[in-house]
């Protein structure tokens, strides 16, 4: 809890497990530092993973950049 990151990646799949880890690790994030998450490119995550990080990000600044892996990244502002 006490540290702060530049970076973090989360593959977890599921909908609650991808939210919970964005509300842990962003106020920890550095400006600068980057997010990045897996499976939100893909149809069978939409429902988990993409609605996750879109619903997590509605009153943030930031947005979600998609990549054609099937990942997204977000840079905290």
């Amino acid at each position: 809890k006490d540290k702060d990151f530049c970076f973090v990646h989360i593959d977890v799949d599921l909908y609650t497990s991808t939210l919970d880890c964005l509300k842990f690790f962003y106020d920890r994030m550095v400006a600068g530092g980057m997010l990045l998450c897996d499976d939100y490119g893909f149809y069978q995550y939409q429902k988990a993973a993409k609605a996750a990080v879109d619903e997590f990000l509605c009153d943030k600044p930031e947005v979600a950049i998609p990549l054609r892996t099937g990942q997204c990244f977000i840079i905290k502002l």
